[in-house]
Formats: C-alpha cells, structure tokens, sequence
C-alpha cells in the first residue's frame, strides 16, 4: 500500500532525532519523547510559515521559560476569555489549514 509522502518525511524526522537524543542519554526515552514532540511541533515550517501548533491553535507556543517571568501577555491573560476564543479557533481549525496551502 502506498503510504502518505508527508507522514513518511515525518516520522524520518522524528526517528532521527529520537536516535540522536537517545544516544545521549541513554534509555532515557520516555523524559526525552515529549521534548522530541514539543521540539517539532512549535517549529516553524518552511511551506506554510507557521508551526503545527499555531496551525492547530492560532497563536504561537509559550515556552515555559516565558511562563514562569511576568510579561505584559501573562498578566492580561483572561483564562475564560481564552478557552472560549481556543475553541473558536479549533472550529477554523480546517480553514486555517486550507490557506496554509495555498
């Protein structure tokens, strides 16, 4: 069967960097995955100029970094406001997808 080309470029991405973190700290796959995934999901692609994450959420991610100082966008952040307006945007979630494209 044939297999998505994208989905195949993917997972060489993901195993090689898997690989390369692993022989680095050997065994240690379940700490290292997630920071492999969080890695590629909040870079962004040469083809649509944005990350997957702010594809599938609207904005960029907030590394926990900016998480733990006080910044002008955590202090005014309105935690109702934003789960109603993450919602919306995961409504245009396929819109937002089909521009990416073009």
């Amino acid at each position: 069967p044939q297999a998505n080309g994208q989905v195949e470029a993917i997972n060489k991405i993901l195993k090689y960097n898997i690989k390369t973190k692993l022989e680095e700290h050997k065994g240690a796959w379940p700490e290292v995955l997630p920071e492999i995934l969080w890695a590629h999901r909040t870079t962004q692609r040469t083809t649509t100029r944005e990350s997957p994450f702010s594809l599938a959420y609207g904005y960029e991610a907030m590394v926990l970094v900016e998480i733990g100082a006080s910044s002008l966008r955590r202090s005014t952040s309105e935690q109702d406001r934003n789960k109603t307006l993450i919602r919306i945007e995961l409504n245009l979630l396929e819109e937002r997808r089909e521009q990416s494209q073009l």
